[in-house]
């Protein structure tokens, strides 16, 4: 919201819930995935063909979750960042 005209008006904007940052060295790839809602959410990540991902390890809780058809969905807490080591095959 804010004033325009004769009083308030509302302008509608697209939210952009979530970001991924793929980082890469030649020996690894860490993958952050940002939440920037002010709830936990839950975000489907769907990786390239070029990169043959397998797995994923969360670096915070060693949490393993399996990539499958180049898919895997995540659960971020609201407004924080989870960050994952990126396991290929």
């Amino acid at each position: 919201m804010d004033w325009g005209k004769g009083g308030q008006t509302e302008f509608v904007q697209p939210r952009n819930l979530g970001s991924a940052v793929l980082h890469e060295s030649r020996d690894e790839r860490i993958l952050f995935v940002l939440n920037h809602y002010p709830d936990a959410v839950r975000f489907r990540l769907r990786f390239h063909p070029r990169y043959p991902v397998t797995a994923l390890t969360d670096l915070d809780t060693g949490e393993h979750l399996a990539v499958r058809n180049r898919t895997v969905v995540v659960d971020v807490d609201r407004k924080a960042a989870a960050i994952w080591h990126v396991e290929s095959a």
